[in-house]
């Protein structure tokens, strides 16, 4: 990959121990390269409360709750598969978009002290997490979800985020 672009947004409420946009780009990066992904990319990211993301969860997926991260990819793909084979029609030359992540940062926070890691590794994992989501993997069933959880924390391990850090 020679270029990723991202797009970080806050909604002003968020505070974080650690540079955001230096850490989202560094996950993204390495979730790209270990799936093969070489090209030009762009993410849009954008930080948010859970009463914003609880209000997209309604209007997006028909959901009345909140959740840790929301996933919108800008290739349907149902498989890495198919998103790697909706790649091939796209020229080499030409950055894909990859889609929004909407991250809950009250979640990030809370999921981070329940687990007992850093903030910045809660962070981290659902920024994989999510980007994963736009290269069309999903844990509709126990064997995907063991899938998307090994590249997860092989991706973590990696950038020294291992669990409890």
């Amino acid at each position: 990959m020679s270029r990723l672009r991202l797009s970080l947004n806050r909604n002003g409420t968020v505070e974080a121990p650690f540079p955001l946009r230096k850490r989202a780009f560094s996950v993204i990066r390495a979730v790209l390269l270990h799936e093969g992904i070489l090209r030009d990319a762009e993410v849009s990211l954008y930080l948010t409360d859970a009463e914003e993301v609880a209000s997209l969860n309604q209007t997006y997926r028909q959901k009345k709750k909140t959740t840790d991260v929301l996933s919108f990819p800008a290739i349907a793909a149902e498989t890495p598969e198919e998103f790697l084979e909706s790649l091939r029609e796209i020229p080499e030359e030409d950055p894909v978009f990859l889609g929004d992540i909407v991250l809950n940062w009250d979640r990030v926070e809370s999921q981070a002290a329940e687990y007992g890691h850093s903030i910045e590794r809660e962070y981290s994992f659902l920024i994989a997490h999510s980007v994963l989501h736009l290269i069309g993997y999903d844990h509709r069933n126990k064997k995907e979800e063991k899938i998307m959880n090994d590249i997860q924390e092989e991706v973590l391990t990696g950038l020294h985020l291992t669990r409890g850090l």
